[in-house]
């Protein structure tokens, strides 16, 4: 029996990364949480920018939602971002 990778948006959305495209496809809204949110882009879970751009393909809306303290000035954006092997 292969081994089963754990992935967060999987686990999330209650449904397998293979069938993504079908579940965005589908709906209505894609609704996207960001981790933090600098002057131009913004850190989500693995898995958020293919929804989006599946979203985007199938002409379904996508919004970028972040909770309160996630909005970071440029300075921390940067200073975090470098933190980061991106």
């Amino acid at each position: 029996m292969p081994a089963h990778r754990f992935n967060p948006l999987s686990a999330l959305l209650g449904i397998a990364v293979i069938a993504l495209g079908a579940a965005v496809a589908e709906a209505d809204l894609v609704v996207i949480e960001a981790s933090a949110i600098g002057p131009t882009d913004a850190l989500a879970l693995a898995g958020s920018r293919a929804a989006a751009a599946i979203a985007r393909t199938s002409s379904v809306p996508v919004w970028l939602v972040g909770g309160t303290g996630r909005l970071l000035p440029s300075r921390m954006w940067d200073g975090l971002v470098g933190q980061l092997d991106l």
